[in-house]
């Protein structure tokens, strides 16, 4: 009886993690689809870049460990930008808000 039931629970843990896996794969190719769209209409508005002006995912210069080092978009009509928020605020005790 036991064999059985550890049999039914690996059968189950399995189709799950099928049913889990395929939806990532999902999610992943319609993230990639969204984020190539974004570039070919032109809405990235902002990546981020190193010194020598290379795109980066390293920090600090991608503090936000941002994908594709996307800082920033806009809409397709050009009308609404959004950002990454406060990246300037990296280095410690720069730009502050302070109460008062």
């Amino acid at each position: 009886m036991a064999q059985k039931m550890d049999s039914y629970i690996k059968t189950i843990l399995n189709e799950r993690f099928e049913a889990v896996k395929e939806s990532l794969e999902t999610y992943r190719e319609a993230i990639e689809n969204i984020v190539k769209e974004l570039f070919e209409k032109g809405q990235v508005a902002f990546q981020y870049v190193d010194a020598c002006g290379n795109i980066t995912m390293n920090s600090p210069e991608n503090p936000n460990g941002s994908s594709y080092a996307i800082e920033g978009i806009i809409s397709e009509d050009g009308l609404i930008i959004g950002k990454m928020g406060h990246t300037e605020r990296y280095e410690e005790n720069i730009f502050k808000n302070i109460d008062g």
